[in-house]
């Protein structure tokens, strides 16, 4: 995994994907090996995704994973009892 942090930024993420058997991963859910190479090569759409995921993440106070926001109000508790009563309330059915 640490060479990967010596390769280029665009072969970094990739490299650290196919090491750890995320590519194999992602292939078993339909996006092929090469898909999952072009994505985890463009470093510069990455580092805008993890920009998004920060600022919402900091907006939202999101501090642990999962975190469930409901209508605006984050929810407390994330069990599934919790989450299942929450959107009845807002309406689900």
């Amino acid at each position: 995994m640490t060479a990967a942090l010596n390769l280029p930024e665009d072969q970094r993420f990739v490299a650290f994907a196919d090491t750890a058997g995320l590519l194999d991963f992602f292939a078993a859910r339909g996006v092929s090996r090469d898909q999952a190479r072009t994505c985890l090569a463009d470093a510069g759409r990455l580092s805008e995704i993890a920009d998004v995921a920060e600022t919402y993440g900091t907006q939202d106070d999101i501090t642990q994973t999962p975190t469930f926001v409901l209508n605006g109000k984050k929810l407390d508790d994330t069990s599934w009892t919790a989450i299942e009563a929450a959107l009845q309330r807002a309406g689900a059915r």
